[in-house]
């Protein structure tokens, strides 16, 4: 009961006129009948705005379409919790697509309406002048010809569009960071944070493969297929169009996941290796098929190199230089949809408690990423779990550099999905949100202490 009662959020609707003015103007002249505006709703809950675009979508409240609310109506207090929200929209995924979309009978309005219902109660929708704006609009004589014209364009137009509306004026917008998941493995995407990426450098990358060939060359004289493999990273990888290069990079990985474990069974050159073998890992995952390939079909590659040889190297404290690669390259895990493997997590709190402020800002922004890709850590009760957020209500009380505090507040925001904890931020007067963070760490130690 107390949890219940903890948990309580504000729904609210956020209604955007369309038409941006046009309606109130020129629907007296164009359908016989005055409409003040053509809505676009969205139900804001938990933080986060859901509507229905180019599916159902998700994003910051106000800002998921390019124009301002013209309305904000509070529909009230739902008992329901986020996790709960979450399974009703997977449940009703395939009911709200962009083939389903209908403007007059099947729009964002009858989402939003819906959605309200199911936090509410059905008798605590949307009023029946946003619902079924659509039928009173066009009830007129004078509108039957245009509700004709509609109906007749829309499924013209769907027959060009693959079964898409082009009455659909949000149809492109997939929200932020987007739709609700299709299965259980890619739930953990339906979050209010982003996941954490280290940009590509195309310099870099360009050392590091040559590095990689004085290390085979040192090694012995490279196979030709080894060479094959260099030419395709050195060929796709510093280009700005990584994710065209995805299929030619499949074949090449082979040679890498091999120079990545090398420490585990060849001690002659590992710290070179590492670097360079890492630093070419973490470009490549930058492109989302690699980095799904690596969290699937390659986990087993990845959880030993995770467990043998990164985990390892942040207990040596000359290595820094190769764990802030590695680190890097599993933080460019988030480009990925796919679950992590659940080590990630223990190397992440690892690189937390390191004496190198660089390493634990990588070991933060890996940690961020498992809350959003680790489904072990959205159980709450989970031993890992408690013992994540602990390591990082601590780590924050202790943490100097503003930028890391913001990572793990995002973290445990991620953990906790809990409506109130952002209530407890806007108490304080904080903005804790992906995209508006405090920058004072003494303010987000406030609202630390307080989670705690």
């Amino acid at each position: 009961q107390e949890f219940r009662i903890f948990a309580m959020s504000v729904v609210e609707a956020y209604v955007y006129d369309i038409s941006q003015g046009m309606a109130r103007m020129m629907s007296m002249a164009l359908v016989g009948k005055q409409v003040d505006i053509i809505p676009h709703t969205g139900i804001v809950v938990f933080g986060v705005e859901y509507f229905f675009g180019g599916g159902i979508c998700r994003g910051m409240p106000g800002a998921s379409i390019p124009m301002q609310p013209c309305q904000k109506l509070n529909l009230g207090v739902t008992r329901k919790s986020r996790h709960e929200l979450d399974d009703f929209l997977q449940s009703v995924s395939q009911q709200y697509t962009v083939e389903t979309y209908n403007l007059l009978r099947h729009n964002c309005n009858h989402f939003a309406d819906a959605v309200a219902k199911f936090l509410l109660g059905d008798d605590k929708g949307l009023p029946s002048s946003i619902v079924n704006i659509a039928d009173e609009a066009l009830s007129a004589p004078q509108a039957q010809p245009i509700r004709q014209l509609i109906e007749q364009f829309e499924g013209s137009m769907r027959q060009q569009m693959g079964g898409a509306s082009a009455l659909n004026p949000y149809g492109a917008v997939s929200g932020s960071p987007a739709a609700v998941p299709s299965s259980g493995a890619n739930a953990s995407s339906h979050k209010l944070a982003v996941a954490e990426v280290v940009p590509a450098d195309a310099k870099m990358v360009t050392l590091l493969i040559a590095n990689l060939r004085q290390v085979l060359q040192k090694k012995g004289d490279p196979s030709e297929a080894d060479r094959q493999s260099l030419d395709v990273f050195a060929a796709a990888l510093p280009s700005a169009s990584v994710a065209s290069e995805a299929s030619s990079l499949v074949g090449a990985l082979s040679l890498l996941d091999r120079l990545l474990l090398d420490p585990v069974s060849d001690k002659q050159y590992p710290d070179q290796t590492q670097l360079a073998a890492a630093g070419v890992l973490r470009h490549a995952l930058l492109i989302p098929q690699i980095s799904n390939l690596y969290c699937t079909d390659k986990q087993s590659v990845l959880s030993r190199w995770i467990e043998h040889v990164v985990a390892p190297r942040l207990d040596v404290a000359e290595q820094k230089a190769v764990v802030m690669m590695q680190l890097a390259a599993l933080v460019n895990l988030g480009s990925a949809d796919a679950e992590f493997p659940s080590i990630s997590i223990e190397v992440a709190c690892k690189g937390l408690q390191h004496n190198n402020a660089s390493i634990r800002k990588l070991a933060a922004q890996a940690l961020l990423n498992c809350t959003l890709r680790c489904s072990e850590l959205q159980d709450i009760t989970a031993d890992s779990t408690v013992t994540t957020l602990t390591l990082c209500c601590d780590t924050v009380s202790q943490e100097s550099d503003a930028k890391t505090v913001q990572l793990l507040i995002l973290a445990l925001l991620e953990m906790t999905s809990q409506a109130a904890t952002l209530q407890l931020a806007r108490d304080l007067g904080l903005e804790v949100n992906p995209s508006v963070m405090p920058t004072d760490p003494t303010d987000l130690r406030r609202l630390q202490s307080i989670l705690r």
